[in-house]
């Protein structure tokens, strides 16, 4: 059993992809992981210290990684057998550390200049260097798999809505959340199956609520974030849906939904302006037939794909042979 010291930003979607590489990590070699919370030292001085430690990576000697060490609250990486982060805040501590200990370590996320090389296994969505330590990834990771979320239940099959909120470009209106609500009304009774819908922290509490009221065939499995439902146990539900919906909103929404092996489509308003980059990570999938995708308002129909799962265990198995080649934790 090997031991996993994830360093986290307290930003979920960075840390639960962390905890995705050591759910990968584990059907192979068995991990256990801790996670730690990175914290700056003189937090108003945050902004100089990200400068500075930019500026030492660009030549990451011992001197200048216990430089960019002093600049964070103690970490303790002593009993670790790899290091993992994700996000742009954790690049300059992983690096240091990893420098400093003799620790292979593993970064996820867009480098801001920083270089691969100074990662065993720096993960991207898109290649930003030559250097076989980058590699790029199909699907963002996360703790979910085609096997963890097989159907339990051959006589109950859901559809699943996963309902986001305002973000990355996207704005969902009134009339937005009733045509949802609509076409998934017509969906639910054409097909004679129930809904489970689980809302976000970025969900409106008032269209929420407009859900709860108008959605038919609702089950009761369905997870509303503003009357306590924060911790849904999405694995659950995936194992009890054979379709899922999602608001386009969430990149980590959208990637778990691919990763439980489930037909997966996503739902946009009629204008979206969006981040080019957040754009390329919705084409990409698309492209790979990850996803199919439906403008809001228009008629929904149960997709097929049937070699959906497969091609997510490939890409899952890929991504973990290829970290497995640059980090020896024999």
């Amino acid at each position: 059993m090997k031991k996993v010291l994830i360093i986290s930003d307290q930003i979920p979607g960075h840390f639960n992809q962390s905890i995705g590489i050591c759910a990968l990590l584990n059907e192979n070699i068995g991990v256990k992981y801790t996670i730690i919370e990175m914290h700056w030292r003189i937090n108003a001085f945050r902004f100089l210290f990200r400068i500075i430690s930019r500026m030492l990576c660009k030549n990451l000697t011992n001197f200048n990684s216990k430089l960019i060490v002093s600049f964070f609250k103690k970490i303790d990486v002593s009993g670790y057998d790899l290091l993992i982060a994700s996000g742009g805040n954790t690049f300059f501590i992983n690096a240091a550390l990893s420098k400093l200990h003799g620790i292979p370590n593993i970064q996820l996320g867009s480098p801001r200049g920083i270089k691969s090389e100074l990662f065993n296994a720096h993960l991207t969505a898109q290649r930003y260097s030559n250097s076989e330590n980058n590699i790029v990834y199909d699907v963002t990771p996360n703790k979910y798999s085609p096997k963890a979320c097989m159907s339990n239940n051959e006589d109950e099959k859901n559809i699943l809505l996963l309902f986001g909120g305002n973000g990355m470009g996207y704005e969902y209106l009134d009339r937005d959340v009733k045509n949802i609500i609509e076409t998934m009304n017509t969906l639910t009774k054409k097909n004679k199956k129930q809904l489970i819908c689980v809302t976000s922290r970025r969900s409106k509490e008032n269209h929420e609520n407009i859900l709860i009221e108008n959605l038919n065939n609702l089950s009761k499995r369905s997870i509303w974030f503003h009357k306590g439902g924060e911790n849904a146990n999405l694995r659950d539900l995936f194992s009890l849906s054979d379709f899922i919906f999602v608001t386009e909103d969430s990149a980590m929404m959208i990637s778990e939904s691919i990763s439980s092996g489930k037909i997966v489509t996503t739902l946009f308003p009629e204008k979206v302006v969006t981040p080019e980059r957040y754009k390329n990570h919705i084409d990409l999938y698309l492209n790979k037939g990850f996803i199919f995708r439906s403008k809001i308002g228009d008629q929904l129909v149960l997709r097929k794909n049937n070699d959906h799962s497969q091609k997510i265990e490939e890409s899952r198995k890929k991504l973990l042979n290829q970290i497995l080649c640059n980090i020896d934790l024999r």
